[in-house]
């Protein structure tokens, strides 16, 4: 999910889906046309979904233990916890 690449930019932005860049507007366009896709799913389907961690706030670059922290590329706030525009959609 496009959010921000604060961090790593380069790598993160292999993880990026065409049409989707890491911005607000990109975060905001692929949760409405997520959505979509689910309310267009034949036969009742598509019920819902389930978005793992939206609340996670990047602490740190790296871990204690030396890897890079993941979480910035996986949230709908910013880096000093205030909600992003894209949480409406």
């Amino acid at each position: 999910m496009p959010v921000t690449v604060r961090y790593c930019k380069s790598e993160w932005e292999t993880q990026l889906h065409e049409g989707y860049p890491a911005t607000i507007e990109g975060q905001t366009k692929y949760m409405k046309d997520f959505i979509n896709v689910i309310e267009n799913t034949p036969n009742g389907k598509g019920i819902g979904f389930y978005y793992w961690q939206p609340a996670w706030i990047p602490s740190q670059k790296e871990w204690s233990v030396g890897h890079e922290n993941g979480w910035p590329n996986l949230t709908l706030f910013d880096f000093e916890g205030k909600k992003l525009d894209s949480l409406h959609f």
